[in-house]
């Protein structure tokens, strides 16, 4: 999407209850399994970071948390955008 999309399309899904989600996956450019995947824990409000550690999937009929091992990459640290926080 453009920036001018995600703008329309976040200010859309405002007051959707999982308009969060949303706004985390279009502004820190996360994998939807790895915004699913977010706990509490992995956020830092006051630091204005996210820790991503694990991806929820899909296994059958039921959803996985697994923790995050294949690269040193896929286990980071990102800074917030202050539309985010």
């Amino acid at each position: 999407m453009t920036p001018e999309e995600t703008k329309r399309f976040l200010e859309a899904v405002r007051d959707d209850p999982v308009g969060p989600v949303y706004v985390v996956a279009a502004t820190c450019g996360l994998r939807s399994s790895e915004v699913l995947g977010l706990a509490w824990r992995d956020v830092d409000l006051e630091r204005g970071t996210i820790s991503v550690r694990q991806t929820l999937h899909r296994e059958g009929t039921a959803y996985v948390l697994h923790e995050r091992r294949k690269t040193l990459k896929s286990r980071r640290v990102l800074s917030l955008p202050r539309v985010t926080l």
